[in-house]
């Protein structure tokens, strides 16, 4: 996903949290898919991780993306565009922190393939970097909103760092 623009309009930040979103809202049937029998499935390509991973890989690359975006000139921003972007953060929030909760309830099935934790924290922290920029930069940009931000950010980081902590420590 490429934006290509002088100035950043709200509308274009509003749309890249809905592929954020839609990419969150496509994990949760896989994620609730997990099971004893299809973890190990892994091993050959298959199974509800390879698509796990490849869905937050794809929400790291439309986050690259809304991070360019956000560099750009993206002020004089009247409070209902404000609002709007605010809103789309919010969703994808939500979204997102109900796919992690999938996993962190699932990770117990994994406790006999202990291998598939690393490269799913991994991609977590790569994730948690991604949503720390977008977020520190709306915290910065939209200051009328930065308390609302910093709640939902704050949020968010929580359950990524408890998604990250118990897939990284499966490994143990």
């Amino acid at each position: 996903m490429k934006f290509v623009t002088a100035a950043t309009t709200p509308q274009q930040v509003v749309e890249g949290f809905r592929l954020l979103t839609q990419k969150a809202q496509a994990l949760v049937p896989v994620a609730e898919s997990i099971n004893i029998i299809n973890t190990p499935l892994i091993t050959i390509g298959q199974g509800p991780f390879p698509i796990i991973i490849s869905g937050f890989s794809d929400q790291i690359k439309i986050g690259d993306a809304l991070i360019e975006l956000l560099k750009d000139d993206f002020t004089g921003l009247t409070q209902a565009d404000e609002n709007l972007v605010f809103d789309a953060y919010e969703e994808f929030a939500r979204a997102e922190k109900s796919t992690l909760n999938i996993l962190i309830s699932k990770a117990d099935v994994l406790t006999n393939v202990p291998f598939i934790g690393p490269p799913v924290a991994a991609v977590l922290h790569s994730v948690e970097d991604v949503v720390n920029s977008i977020s520190t930069t709306l915290i910065q940009k939209i200051v009328s909103r930065a308390d609302d931000f910093q709640s939902e950010a704050n949020s968010l980081g929580n359950v990524l760092d408890s998604t990250i902590k118990k897939y990284g420590g499966l490994s143990q």
